[in-house]
C-alpha cells in the first residue's frame, strides 16, 4: 500500500555534498530540535532554487551519474561528454534539431508561432522558444537503491537579469533559454525497495520529524514544499519551488517598470 510520509525541515544547507541519505534534504540532524521550522527547504543536494538550467547541469554532472540526459516529452538526448556551457547549448542546438528542422530556420515565418518575445538585462528584446526542457541524471544510490534524479525547468526571464551569464543561447536561430529550476524529484523503481524502503521512511522521520501521513507535504516559510511517498515498488521525494520564482517574477517586472518610466512624457497634449 502506497503511503504519503510528511516531512519537517528545520536547517538550511549544510556544506558539501555526499551520495547518502543524509543529502536528501539539508542540514545536520543534531541540530533541528533548536532550528527555527521557517528556514528554507532546499532541492537535491547541491542544487538550489535560483538555479539556471546551466547551474543545475553543473551540479548534476558533479555528482558523476553514469547516464544525464536533456529530456523533452519522449524525446532525449545523453549528454555524456559534455561539460562547458558551449557543449551543452551545441547540445541543445542537435537536440531541437533533432526535434523539428524548423527551430533552428530563423528564416522560416512558422518558427515565430512557437517564439516568447522578452527583454534582457540591457532592455534589449530577446526571443525565447517554447520548448522547454528537463534534466535527468541516474543512478543516485540511498539505502543501496538506485534513485533518478529530475530537474524540471519553467520560462523565468528574472533569471537572465540575476545571472546572465548563465542563459544557454541557440545562436543559429537567435533565441535563449532563461531557465529556472520549477521542481525536482527523486524516483526509485527496483526490487530492492521492498527491503530497503521503510529504511528510508524511518530514516527520514527520524531525522525530520513525522508528522502524519498526508497527501501534500510539508512547506517552509519560503512557500518550498517536500513531499516523500512510497512502498516496496516505488519510492519518490518531490521538493517544489516556491517564493523563488516569484521572486525572479518580480525582478522582471522591474526592470519592465523602468523601462517604461525611461520611454519620457506622454504627448498626449500634441496631438
Amino acid at each position: 500500500m502506497k503511503k504519503t510520509i510528511l516531512l519537517c525541515l528545520f536547517l538550511a544547507p549544510a556544506a558539501g555534498f555526499a551520495f547518502n541519505l543524509g543529502n536528501l534534504l539539508p542540514g545536520e540532524p543534531e541540530a533541528h530540535a533548536q532550528a527555527p521550522k521557517t528556514a528554507a527547504i532546499q532541492p537535491f543536494g547541491s542544487l538550489a532554487w535560483d538555479d539556471s538550467l546551466l547551474e543545475a547541469f553543473q551540479k548534476l554532472l558533479a555528482m558523476n551519474p553514469e547516464k544525464l540526459d536533456l529530456v523533452k516529452g519522449g524525446d532525449r538526448i545523453s549528454l555524456k561528454g559534455v561539460s562547458t556551457k558551449a557543449q551543452l547549448e551545441a547540445k541543445m542546438t542537435e537536440f531541437l534539431k533533432k526535434q523539428n528542422k524548423l527551430y533552428l530556420d530563423p528564416t522560416d515565418r512558422r518558427l515565430k508561432m512557437h517564439l516568447v518575445g522578452y527583454k534582457g538585462t540591457d532592455g534589449a528584446d530577446r526571443l525565447y522558444l517554447r520548448r522547454g526542457f528537463h534534466l535527468e541524471a541516474s543512478p543516485v544510490m540511498i539505502q543501496d537503491v538506485p534513485f533518478t534524479v529530475t530537474v524540471n525547468t519553467v520560462f523565468a526571464p528574472g533569471i537572465e537579469l540575476q545571472k546572465p551569464e548563465t542563459v544557454l543561447q541557440v545562436k543559429q536561430a537567435g533565441y535563449s533559454y532563461p531557465l529556472a529550476i520549477k521542481d525536482v524529484r527523486l524516483q526509485a523503481r527496483s526490487p530492492k525497495l521492498a527491503v530497503s524502503h521503510k529504511a528510508i521512511a524511518d530514516m527520514l522521520n527520524q531525522k525530520y520529524g513525522h508528522l502524519g501521513e498526508v497527501e501534500n507535504g510539508v512547506k517552509d516559510g519560503q512557500g518550498n514544499r517536500l513531499v516523500a511517498s512510497g512502498d516496496d515498488a516505488v519510492f519518490y521525494i518531490d521538493y517544489y519551488n516556491g517564493n523563488q520564482l516569484q521572486v525572479l517574477d518580480a525582478v522582471y517586472k522591474k526592470l519592465l517598470e523602468g523601462l517604461s518610466s525611461s520611454a519620457g512624457p506622454d504627448q498626449s497634449s500634441g496631438l
